[in-house]
């Protein structure tokens, strides 16, 4: 059954015109947020991708309404699609309404996506053309981080990070998974004849080995494991290699020793791969069993959604509290802003009920089964479901879904699925008035983000000039710029941070700290603590910068600042017995990353221990 209705109309080029454009534009748009980098701190990469692609799906629907193509019918993924969407919403509103983050592109983008690409789909369903359309798509969303990745690596496009190569992602690891999502279909470009074109087949084959290679240089376990699946998934659906395994499973005996081999092989893979970045999985580790506490607290609705970095920072801040003879742990911890495991990000947002929802999404979209007659027709249907898998692979130790780039591919595979389907049937027919009032639902939609962001960026615009001229000798004027914009920011974590510590530098220290108490509501980082107890120090309220260090130290354990911050407090108040034990401490404290600072304060700590070792007694 079709989502939509082709009229007579569309018999001719100009919709075919229409479709190539828009899947051009989009991948277009898809390098969009790749090239930006740790230059654009006040404009981030997922605003600037919303906004592109608002005014995208306003020009793709004032082309549908050119074509009077619309909405008819809705079948059981469009319909939890829109139910998961609208409970994240909801939850957001009800449960976290006063916190602000790029995360809330993931509300709206990934909705919008769907339902465009979903129309498209099934206009063109078993059209080759379509086919065309979405191998040339693939190819080019493929090609751009891997051209930006490779000019990285060899050093002639400069890198505003820490790593040596990122494709534009600012993180090797989220580059890495949006790399693994593509593996499964350029492969089976290349060795299942998904076109039968050989200078695209020669075209893929180059870029299946260059994302190979690139997957290798960024230590991704996460992406080798999930590209890895991800093509399994492709050949185990390949009537050839299905009739191999066949052969090598004819008999009880010959299955005891596949599955044997295969148990023996996981957990010689699962060691190797532990042992390889051995404190990386400790941490996950640990973070995954703060996430199951945190989930028991709240199971059914969640924290709300988007409350992960919040409530994770508390939890761990209470069990260093109660636990601050672990050692281990204390190295391994961090200002956690994933969990590394989206089910279970998932749940501390939204709860059961929330994954529940997404979980039934990804159950339709698969529940189709492929005969081996039906072969030639599934190829790409097979390609698409093994794109999901892996993003879903990935998504158990790592974060795919809390990027706008890799979710967004998430839910174009779906409603690709969604649209060519035989056996998802309709659920509710839309009556041709009712489809044309849901379309302009979404182009006013678009119109409105698209005008929020059109005044993000000129706020934008705003910050980053107080924070330049804030850096110079006009500290002190950059102070009325802050002040104009902090309406627009008022639940914006970054910037209140920023202008709380601006505050500070200009020695306005009452201010700073009303600031940075509204910043400490939204999110309590172990940086922000640090300030907030330097400007209560300032104002010799010693017990409230106490507090603000101890919980900070309480954070991130092996971190020498909010320590030797207490340090200092306890020999400025006189009471040299603390200063003492503080400074036994640190002195004994392992430097997890060496820097000149902590070589300082490790070094001054140690002349005041033995300069007091007969007064401490």
């Amino acid at each position: 059954m079709h989502m939509f209705s082709l009229p007579d109309s569309t018999e001719n080029k100009e919709p075919q015109f229409s479709f190539l454009l828009v899947m051009v534009l989009f991948a277009l748009t898809l390098s969009f947020p790749l090239m930006a980098t740790g230059k654009f701190f006040f404009i981030f990469p997922d605003f600037l991708y919303l906004s592109v692609s608002a005014s995208l799906f306003i020009l793709i629907f004032f082309i549908i309404f050119s074509s009077r193509l619309f909405f008819l019918n809705l079948n059981i993924i469009d319909i939890l699609v829109i139910f998961y969407f609208l409970y994240n919403i909801l939850n957001f509103l009800i449960l976290n309404p006063n916190n602000f983050s790029s995360r809330y592109t993931l509300l709206v983008l990934p909705f919008l996506v769907y339902f465009t690409f979903r129309l498209f789909f099934s206009v063109y369903k078993n059209n080759e053309i379509l086919e065309k359309h979405l191998i040339f798509f693939v190819i080019i969303a493929a090609s751009i981080p891997l051209i930006i990745g490779t000019l990285e690596y060899a050093g002639i496009i400069p890198l505003y990070v820490t790593f040596e190569i990122t494709g534009g992602f600012l993180n090797p690891g989220v580059f890495a998974i949006y790399l693994a999502t593509l593996v499964p279909f350029i492969f089976s470009l290349v060795f299942i004849r998904i076109t039968k074109n050989n200078t695209l087949r020669i075209i893929s084959g180059i870029i299946l080995f260059m994302l190979v290679a690139i997957i290798i240089i960024t230590r991704s376990r996460s992406s080798w494991i999930a590209g890895f699946i991800s093509i399994l998934y492709v050949l185990l659906h390949h009537p050839g290699f299905r009739s191999i395994f066949r052969k090598f499973t004819n008999t009880v005996l010959k299955k005891a020793i596949i599955v044997s081999f295969l148990v023996l092989a996981v957990f010689s893979v699962s060691v190797v791969l532990y042992k390889y970045k051995k404190d990386s999985a400790d941490g996950r580790l640990f973070i995954w069993g703060t996430c199951t506490e945190i989930i028991g607290e709240k199971p059914i609705f969640g924290h709300g959604y988007d409350s992960f970095t919040r409530i994770f920072t508390k939890q761990q801040r209470t069990y260093f509290e109660h636990n601050p003879l672990d050692i281990k742990n204390g190295i391994l911890a961090n200002d956690a802003k994933f969990a590394f495991n989206d089910y279970l990000q998932i749940m501390v947002d939204t709860g059961i009920t929330g994954l529940g929802l997404f979980l039934c999404i990804i159950f339709f979209s698969f529940r189709s089964n492929y005969k081996i007659q039906l072969w030639q027709k599934s190829k790409l249907l097979i390609a698409a479901k093994a794109s999901i898998i892996a993003i879903l692979t990935s998504a158990m130790f790592s974060y795919p879904m809390q990027s706008v780039i890799n979710y967004m591919i998430l839910f174009v595979l779906i409603s690709y699925i969604s649209s060519m389907s035989a056996n998802v049937s309709q659920l509710v027919k839309v009556k041709k008035h009712i489809s044309i009032a849901l379309s302009w639902v979404i182009v006013l939609t678009s119109a409105t983000v698209l005008l929020y962001q059109v005044l993000f960026f000129r706020y934008s615009n705003k910050w980053k000039n107080a924070f330049i001229e804030s850096q110079t000798f006009n500290a002190q004027n950059s102070i009325s710029t802050y002040r104009e914009i902090a309406p627009f920011f008022s639940t914006y974590f970054p910037f209140l941070f920023n202008f709380g510590s601006t505050l500070y530098n200009c020695g306005r220290f009452d201010e700073s700290v009303e600031i940075l108490e509204s910043a400490r509501k939204l999110n309590e980082t172990c940086d922000l603590l640090i300030n907030l107890g330097e400007c209560y120090s300032k104002l010799e309220q010693y017990q409230k910068a106490e507090s603000c260090f101890i919980d900070a130290s309480n954070i991130i354990p092996h971190k020498l600042i909010p320590r030797y911050k207490l340090f200092k407090i306890y020999q400025n108040t006189s009471q040299p017995q603390k200063a003492y034990r503080q400074a036994i401490e640190i002195n004994n404290m392992d430097i997890k990353i060496y820097t000149p600072l902590a070589g300082q304060i490790k070094n001054e700590v140690l002349k005041y221990i033995k300069s007091n070792e007969d007064s401490s007694k």
